[in-house]
């Protein structure tokens, strides 16, 4: 398996409990925005909430935590790809000895890590380890993180009915749960 050259080894990128208390944040932050939304609009000027009514401005939230929700979503589950990946690339480098590795190395041990997709890294866990149900289950998420990714101009077509960071969250760590990961990779909440 090829690494790919690159990797910027000095610059971490945000683990699944990171993006998750990120979301956390935002999401108690947007709650305070409402309520202060009630006394500003009709007394700060510079307030972009200025002059709207209340349905308006609280229709303008839930745009924002739809639009959160979404980042949020794709954050997460690229977060758990690169937790697949990292993975990977460590059986790739440290050649362990146990029956998965051995097969994942033969699987993908010629390809470039960068020409491999994340539902091949998938498949294969679930042909070596069982666990369908919560591969197949972020599977369906890799499809909504596609269409949130690539700009969402075709219908979504994953059978989610709408992103959602709780269910990325309890779909990313199910099948975390089923994936004996090598990697010292941290995914756990805060």
């Amino acid at each position: 398996m090829t690494l790919p050259r690159s990797v910027n080894h000095n610059v971490g990128w945000p683990r699944p409990s990171q993006i998750h208390a990120y979301f956390e944040s935002l999401s108690r932050a947007l709650g305070i925005l409402q309520r202060r939304i009630l006394i500003e609009r009709a007394d700060d000027d510079e307030s972009p909430f200025f002059g709207m009514t209340e349905a308006r401005a609280a229709e303008e939230i839930r745009r924002l935590r739809t639009e959160l929700e979404c980042q949020a979503t794709l954050f997460l589950t690229a977060s758990f790809e690169a937790v697949f990946r990292q993975d990977l690339m460590f059986r790739a480098r440290k050649r362990p000895r146990d029956r998965v590795s051995k097969s994942l190395n033969r699987q993908f041990g010629k390809r470039n890590m960068e020409e491999i997709r994340f539902e091949e890294i998938l498949d294969a866990w679930k042909q070596e380890i069982g666990g369908a149900e919560s591969i197949g289950s972020l599977k369906q998420l890799v499809l909504l993180r596609h269409w949130l990714a690539h700009g969402r101009y075709w219908r979504q077509k994953s059978g989610l009915h709408r992103p959602d960071p709780y269910d990325a969250w309890a779909r990313g760590t199910a099948a975390l749960s089923v994936v004996p990961i090598l990697a010292e990779v941290d995914y756990a909440p805060p």
